[in-house]
C-alpha cells in the first residue's frame, strides 16, 4: 500500500483539520471562474467554480507536504498513475479542450487529497471523520427540516444553499397523497449527494460506538454514557435528514450498510455483543421515531416504477454512454465533455436545459469520456485500494470495527455510483470518494 508514515500521530491539529475539512463537504459555497462549456453554456457540468473547500483542500495538501513523510510505491501507486495516463491521453483527443483540462485539474486535486490524508495518522483520521460528519450531518439534518417544513430554501445562502421551492423547474420532489413535496437538499446541489453524506456518518459512528464501548469496557471510562448520549442524538437526527432527502438508494445503501456490519461484528468474538447490542439499540430507536413521524413520507418511496421520470432517464442516459464507448472505446470524448455531446443539436429530440447531464453511472462515465482503458485502471486502483484496506482491518485489533465502518461507507459511495453521477462529477461526491478511499488505507 501507499506507506506514507505520519510525522506526528498525536497531533491535535491533524485531527481538527480533518474535521474542518469534512464538515465542509456539503457546503456550496464558491465562487465563480468561467464557462468551459462549448455548445451549452450555462451548464453546471461545463462550467469552473473555486469552492470553499478548494480552499481547505489546498491548506490540506500543504500540510501534509510540510510533514516529513516518506512514499513508498506500490500496486495501489501504479494503478493510479496508469488512470491518470490514459486520462491524460483521453484529453489530446477531446472534443472540448477547456472542459478537459478543467476536469484534469480536479481529478489531481483529489488525488492530491488522496495521497496527503495517508500522511495524517490513523487517529487523525478517526477524530476528524467522527466528529465531523457529527457536526456536519447535525447542521444538515436541522436545515433539511427547515427545508422540508416550508418546502423552499432556509437562508442559509452564504453556505452555497440553493433557491428552491417545489414549484421551481429541475427542483427535486416527491409525491405524498397527490402533492408535491419538495425533497431535502441541506446546502448540496441535490438530494441524493446530502443522503450519502448522512448514510455515512450513520455508519461511520455505528462502527465508532460500538469499537468505543468494547475497548470503554475494559478500560472502565466513565464518558461512555456522553458519547452515547451526543452520538446517539446525530444518529437520530440523521436519520431524520436522510427520510426527508427521499432518496431510496442512500436509504438502501444505508439499511445494508448496518446490517452488514452488525453481522460481520456478531461474527467477532462474544465480548462484542454487549457493544453492538448497544448501538444496535440506538438505531432501532432513532428507526422507530423517524417512522412513527415520517410514515405518510417513507411508505410510497419504497417502490420503483419503471416509468419514473428518474427511472427513465437514467436508460436514457446508460443508452447514450454505450453508444459513445462503441464508437470511441479507447479515449472517450474527454473528461467532462458528456453532457456537452448529447446537447448537440439533434433533429431527433430536444432536452430542457437541466436535462443535459452526465450519465447516472460513474464507471459507465469514466468509459464514455475516457475510454475503456482509463476504466479499467480505475478499477484495478479500486480494487487494490479495497484489498488493502482489508488487509488493514485484519491487522489492527483495536481499531477493526471503526475501520470496517469506513470501509463499509467508502463501498458505499462505489455502489451508489452505479445509480448516481456525482461521487465523480461534484465537488461534495468527489471529496467523500477520495477521502473514503483513503481512509481505509491509513
Amino acid at each position: 500500500m501507499f506507506n506514507i508514515k505520519p510525522a506526528n500521530k498525536n497531533n491535535l491539529f491533524g485531527g481538527a483539520l480533518i474535521a474542518l475539512l469534512v464538515f465542509s463537504i456539503p457546503i456550496q459555497t464558491r465562487i465563480f471562474i468561467g464557462e468551459v462549456g462549448g455548445t451549452l453554456q450555462g451548464n453546471e457540468f461545463l462550467t469552473a467554480w473555486l469552492w470553499a473547500s478548494d480552499i481547505i483542500i489546498f491548506f490540506f495538501i500543504a500540510t501534509a507536504i510540510a510533514r516529513r513523510h516518506k512514499i513508498i510505491k506500490s500496486l495501489v501507486l501504479i494503478f493510479l498513475g496508469l488512470f491518470v495516463f490514459f486520462v491524460i491521453l483521453s484529453s489530446i483527443y477531446a472534443i472540448n479542450d477547456e472542459s478537459s483540462l478543467w476536469q484534469l485539474f480536479k481529478l489531481i486535486e483529489f488525488i492530491l487529497l488522496f495521497i496527503a490524508a495517508q500522511v495524517f495518522s490513523s487517529k487523525n483520521i478517526k477524530d476528524g471523520l467522527v466528529y465531523g460528519l457529527a457536526a456536519g450531518a447535525t447542521f444538515q439534518s436541522i436545515i433539511a427540516f427547515l427545508q422540508f417544513r416550508f418546502q423552499h430554501e432556509a437562508g442559509f445562502w452564504i453556505l452555497g444553499e440553493s433557491p428552491i421551492n417545489v414549484n421551481m423547474p429541475g427542483v427535486a420532489e416527491t409525491i405524498i397523497t397527490n402533492a408535491s413535496v419538495l425533497r431535502a437538499y441541506g446546502t448540496t446541489p441535490h438530494p441524493n449527494i446530502l443522503a450519502a453524506y448522512l448514510a455515512v456518518t450513520i455508519i461511520i459512528l455505528s462502527a465508532y460506538l460500538i469499537n468505543y464501548f468494547k475497548w470503554t469496557k475494559e478500560e472502565k471510562d466513565k464518558k461512555s454514557t456522553a458519547q452515547k448520549i451526543v452520538f446517539g442524538g446525530v444518529i437520530l437526527l440523521s436519520f431524520f435528514g436522510i427520510i426527508l432527502t427521499a432518496s431510496r438508494v442512500s436509504w438502501f445503501v444505508l439499511a445494508s450498510g448496518l446490517c452488514i456490519l452488525f453481522f460481520w461484528v456478531l461474527m467477532q468474538k462474544k465480548y462484542w455483543f454487549k457493544p453492538i447490542l448497544s448501538v444496535a439499540g440506538i438505531n432501532a430507536t432513532a428507526i422507530f421515531f423517524v417512522f412513527l413521524a415520517l410514515y405518510p413520507f417513507i411508505v410510497p418511496r419504497l417502490t420503483v416504477n419503471r416509468y419514473e421520470q428518474a427511472v427513465g432517464l437514467r436508460l436514457f442516459y446508460n443508452q447514450i454512454a454505450r453508444e459513445i464507448i462503441g464508437e470511441r472505446p479507447l479515449t472517450g470524448v474527454g473528461s467532462g465533455a458528456f453532457s456537452e455531446h448529447i446537447g448537440k443539436p439533434s433533429p431527433t429530440f430536444q432536452l430542457k436545459n437541466w436535462l443535459y447531464q452526465p450519465v447516472h453511472n460513474i464507471y459507465l462515465l469514466i468509459g464514455a469520456e475516457n475510454g475503456l482503458p482509463a476504466l479499467a485502471a480505475f478499477i484495478a486502483f479500486v480494487g487494490a485500494v479495497l484489498f488493502f484496506g482489508i488487509k488493514n482491518i485484519v491487522k489492527n485489533e483495536q481499531d477493526k470495527i471503526f475501520r470496517f465502518g469506513v470501509f463499509i461507507s467508502a463501498c458505499a459511495i462505489l455502489f451508489i455510483g452505479l445509480f448516481d453521477h456525482f461521487p465523480w462529477t461534484l465537488q461534495q461526491g468527489r471529496m467523500m470518494l477520495w477521502l473514503l478511499l483513503a481512509s481505509i488505507l491509513v
